[in-house]
């Protein structure tokens, strides 16, 4: 899947951090409890990109009442796509330097 670094233990820990903002259920204020979850969570979403997972939180919570599992993590972040750039800037300035390179080895 595109879209950036797989999920470890510790991207796990910061997206519990973010769960836990959007929703109580979600907080672990014991470390012990909250490093082994976040173990647990990393191995079943190991394949999952982070910033497809960051994306999947989001995309729960905004239709869900329900407190996030790995699968909804899962589920969403196979309809990610990450942002591709198509300024008209960024092409119009690529166009003149991809010109300026041809004028000068020519």
């Amino acid at each position: 899947a595109a879209g950036g670094d797989r999920m470890t233990p510790f991207e796990v820990n910061a997206l519990f951090t973010e769960a836990g903002r959007l929703d109580v259920r979600m907080r672990r204020n014991n470390p012990e409890e909250r490093a082994d979850m976040a173990t647990s969570w990393a191995r079943l979403l190991a394949d999952v990109p982070v910033d497809a997972a960051a994306w999947a939180l989001d995309q729960h919570y905004r239709i869900s009442r329900e407190p996030i599992m790995p699968a909804d993590i899962v589920a969403l972040a196979e309809q990610f796509a990450p942002p591709v750039s198509v300024s008209y800037a960024g092409n119009v300035t690529e166009q003149r330097l991809a010109a300026e390179r041809r004028a000068v080895t020519s």
